[in-house]
């Protein structure tokens, strides 16, 4: 079973939410109220569109702590609009030696993020991060 991270933005693009699924389809459409479930959070700021999917996990841990990680890096980045602030949020992560303490090194997971939206910094990435502009 494929885990993935995701990140999703609100109709307004004034929210943003980050999230771990292994059935992104399924997981968009409670999300967007269709489909019992869905995060308390996102009842409101409907509908949803996915932004990015974070591939490549070896296990369901590691893609916990990459979801944590990103939301704990999001809140030091400051000045922009959400997605910006999660877009730079996610290149600082991508260079950090380990997401967490007890992850494994970043370079050791060769990470894909598939990108639907313009939200990432035109900086260089690390050479073992394949990013796919869909």
């Amino acid at each position: 079973m494929s885990y993935l991270c995701y990140l999703i933005v609100s109709f307004d693009s004034s929210k943003t939410y980050i999230g771990i699924t292994n059935d992104f389809t399924k997981r968009l459409r409670q999300h967007n109220g269709e489909i019992k479930g869905g995060a308390k959070y996102t009842t409101q700021g409907r509908p949803w569109r996915l932004v990015a999917h974070i591939k490549g996990f070896e296990n369901h841990i590691q893609v916990l702590q990459f979801e944590w990680a990103f939301k704990y890096v999001t809140r030091s980045v400051k000045g922009k609009t959400p997605l910006l602030r999660r877009g730079e949020a996610l290149y600082q992560l991508v260079h950090k030696d380990r997401w967490t303490k007890s992850s494994p090194e970043s370079c050791t997971i060769p990470l894909v993020i598939e990108v639907h939206s313009s939200f990432l910094p035109a900086k260089t990435f690390p050479s073992y991060i394949n990013i796919l502009v869909l």
